[in-house]
């Protein structure tokens, strides 16, 4: 797999780079995160 992006270590921000990177240039993303959920939301999970 090849990505545009890899972002390390997100928490919420990361997350929201990520989405913006994504969204408005439409570039592959990878994000590497030690938590299970991000910004406090237990319902938003990364797999």
């Amino acid at each position: 797999m090849e990505f545009d992006y890899i972002i390390v270590g997100a928490g919420f921000s990361g997350g929201v780079l990520a989405e913006q990177l994504a969204g408005r240039r439409g570039a592959k993303v990878l994000i590497v995160e030690k938590r299970r959920h991000i910004g406090g939301l237990p319902s938003i999970y990364l797999i």
